[in-house]
């Protein structure tokens, strides 16, 4: 039997975090950032050819679920995502759903009573960060979609946690947007009506997700363009968004809660005998982990309702409910689920009608209506959407559940390619502001209101309001609040007004005292964030100017003398706007976290790399203790004590392997498998067996099989480690140089922790 030292050489820090810079021709990443999961989606340039990226389990999304599991003596492991889901069970799953808000000060603990703090952003950094990692040609610019009701303040949150992540953000969309985006790149639309037979360009967008229902009505034409070079003409698909609507409490998880809340209510099994109905608790908080009830029914609510999308009648069962072992059976019919659920198909009614309101569009313009998400597999909800539509047919010529990671892809893809656009999107505001404006004065102990505006939703982006005061106060106050949660946007503070407007050239000859007009800009971004952008006082200065002279009569020698004349005259002079936005991250929080998520990725790497040397370790104790036991008869004295002395060694090991724990370093296992190994090949009845044949030697050097040699990382082939990141060594690895290596490794980590303790 052939010995292979094996052990797993970690790559070097520097080298790690070297290898983070993306090639600049690599692909597009769109990022659909849902409250559930995060789904992918990657695209060569231009936004062609586009794919989504898969799991470490072959999915299609990556729940977005961070979780902190024990990991032995105080330690814990960080799993992420799939991984999340697969090992949280008694433990809280940080999810984006749970934590929707995002806001950059909250503080959760890894786990319960943990003094270690991480914030929401910084989760959903981790979740972006491993989606990333799963496709190695990716570039760092990147586009977003988010749900339509997500505030200014939230999605700024999601472009902080993606530079977290380390990406570059170019686009963020709202989902419908996204799916206008994707709808509009695969259709042409460059046939005109007649006056018989007028064109019908619009089409209606809804989309029914697990918590919210999100329509919008976009208008597809086809205009003209030109090369970035300035060159020929060509002809340019757009899509303007004209009005959007959203319900952020229905969707597809709500019908199961209320399913969930059916069952436990009327209580179905109750008088059955053996059924320990008795036994069953209240309901309780279905994302509680110590809900073991809850978290099983809602399991099987989940099944049932899938079913009922294609069947009359379906069963909700969990095996093993009851105290006694016993199966929990409730049959629940199609009609039953649909009257519970009830409000929710007029919800989405409602949530089509606001929108094709908010766009000024009557039904029966419509060229289709597209149902997208979850919930529209649901035949009710179908039913719903045509009978708020009659005239328009309903279809959905995109996936279901990945045209809005499709879409965002084909954005971000056109926006970084310096070839025409696919499709020009002309978006609209989905969430409405107010601004606010006082006067301050006292230094801040009295503040009087003397304007506010309000701006209304569906405004086209980018949105630019201009508010204006006429003051005769130093200092102004603007504050901007969000409709959708009255959240505080941003308060912003214009100072030395009147100084400023005292040093226009002419401004002396101003009235003394007269009010000042003041001009501030506010604007909502592309993005839908919401800032004050300039502010400028205008003042009416008086000038005294040369009157052009009249033209001499014809046939007069007299010259005209030129006449002098008073004239008003308004100069603008910028002022300077101070001010926090509640929503924005900092750039040197943002450095800090990205350090931080840098050291929880290579802790990770760590373990992993420990683990593998463990491993390692295990099995050349186990091969050699086998090889012992298949020793024929050993007679010679010496080498039978030998191979005793070896097996008691190697007991020993192993016993020492069964009490390490989590604070055992990479180094103590290469160590130990470094002297076992010497002392293998010190043994000279072993090495005499490690001469034979090696199995399916014939057959390889006759071609009918092919031997894959064993890597360092224990792989046939060399299989990849996490991230694309491939272990170095192989067989022969001199193991000697991967001690060293490894002692270095753990020196830099060393550094990294130190540095964290400083932040």
């Amino acid at each position: 039997m052939a010995f292979r030292s094996v052990a797993v050489v970690g790559l070097l820090l520097a080298a790690r975090l070297g290898d983070a810079a993306e090639k600049k021709g690599g692909k597009a990443l769109g990022f659909d950032v849902g409250t559930d999961v995060v789904r992918v989606a990657a695209a060569a340039r231009g936004g062609k050819r586009s794919g989504m990226v898969l799991n470490s389990m072959s999915e299609r999304s990556f729940p977005s679920a961070v979780v902190w599991v024990p990991a032995g003596n105080g330690d814990t492991e960080r799993a992420l995502c799939e991984n999340a889901r697969q090992t949280a069970s008694g433990t809280p799953l940080t999810s984006l759903r749970r934590h929707v808000s995002l806001d950059p000060h909250r503080k959760i603990p890894l786990t319960p009573g943990s003094d270690e703090h991480y914030t929401p952003q910084e989760a959903l950094a981790m979740v972006l960060s491993y989606a990333k990692s799963f496709e190695p040609q990716a570039r760092e610019d990147v586009g977003l979609s988010v749900p339509s009701f997500f505030t200014p303040r939230q999605r700024q949150a999601v472009i902080a946690a993606a530079s977290i992540a380390g990406l570059k953000p170019q686009v963020l969309l709202s989902e419908p947007s996204a799916l206008a985006v994707a709808y509009g790149a695969l259709h042409d639309f460059a046939k005109a009506g007649t006056k018989k037979e007028p064109k019908k360009d619009k089409v209606l967008f809804v989309l029914v997700s697990a918590h919210s229902v999100q329509a919008a009505v976009v208008k597809y034409y086809v205009g003209k363009g030109h090369t970035a070079s300035g060159g020929r003409n060509y002809a340019q698909k757009v899509a303007r968004v004209m009005g959007t609507a959203h319900n952020a409490t229905a969707g597809s998880a709500l019908m199961q809660e209320r399913l969930l809340d059916w069952i436990v209510e009327t209580r179905p099994w109750a008088g059955e005998e053996g059924s320990g109905g008795s036994r069953i608790p209240a309901r309780r908080n279905a994302s509680d982990p110590s809900d073991r009830v809850t978290r099983r029914l809602l399991q099987g609510v989940r099944k049932a309702s899938e079913i009922l999308t294609s069947r009359a009648e379906a069963l909700a069962e969990i095996d093993k409910f009851f105290e006694g072992g016993d199966p929990l059976r409730v049959p629940v019919t199609r009609a039953t689920f649909e009257a519970i659920n009830a409000d929710v198909a007029a919800a989405v009614q409602q949530v089509v009608a606001d929108a094709l309101a908010a766009a000024n569009v009557a039904a029966k313009n419509l060229l289709s209506v597209e149902l997208y998400g979850g919930g529209s597999r649901v035949p009710f909800i179908q039913a719903a959407v045509s009978r708020a539509v009659p005239s328009a047919p309903l279809s959905h010529r995109l996936d279901k559940d990945e045209a809005v990671a499709q879409g965002i892809v084909v954005a971000a893809a056109n926006y970084s390619s310096p070839d025409p656009a696919t499709v020009i999107l002309l978006d609209a505001s989905t969430t409405g502001f107010d601004i606010t404006v006082s006067e301050l004065s006292d230094r801040g102990a009295t503040r009087k209101q003397v304007r506010s505006k309000k701006v209304k939703p569906h405004q086209p982006l980018p949105a630019r309001v201009n508010v204006v005061v006429n003051t005769t106060a130093s200092v102004l106050e603007v504050v901007v609040t969000s409709q959708e949660d009255e959240s505080v946007l941003g308060t912003y503070t214009i100072e030395n007004i009147q100084e400023e407007a005292k040093l226009i050239p002419g401004a002396q000859a101003a009235p003394a005292g007269a009010p000042k007009t003041v001009s501030i800009r506010v604007v909502m971004r592309d993005s839908g964030i919401v800032e004050v952008a300039a502010a400028k006082v205008s003042v009416d200065v008086i000038k005294t100017v040369e009157a052009k002279p009249k033209k001499a009569k014809k046939g007069s020698k007299k010259a005209q003398k030129p006449k002098k004349q008073t004239v008003v005259e308004t100069v603008d002079k910028a002022l300077k706007v101070s001010g926090t936005e509640s929503w924005r991250t900092e750039k040197d929080e943002i450095a800090k976290a990205q350090r931080k998520l840098q050291l929880m990725q290579i802790l990770d790497e760590r373990r992993l790399q420990v683990a593998a040397s463990k491993n390692g370790l295990e099995q050349l104790v186990y091969d050699t203790l086998s090889a012992i036991g298949a020793l024929p008869d050993v007679k010679d004295a010496d080498s039978k004590a030998e191979l005793e002395d070896l097996r008691a060694e190697l007991y020993a090991v192993d016993a020492w392997l069964q009490a390490a724990d989590a604070y055992t370093e990479q180094t103590e296992y290469i160590s130990r498998h470094l002297a076992l190994t010497r002392r293998i090949e010190g043994i000279k009845v072993l090495q005499e067996e490690e001469e034979e044949e090696e199995p399916y030697a014939d057959a390889e050097e006759a071609g009918e099989v092919e031997v894959i040699p064993e890597t360092a990382d224990g792989l046939a082939g060399g299989a990849p480690a996490h991230e694309g990141e491939k272990c170095d060594g192989g067989p022969g690895v001199d193991l000697q140089a991967a001690l060293d290596a490894c002692r270095e490794e753990v020196k830099e980590l060393q550094r990294l922790l130190q540095e964290r303790g400083e932040d």
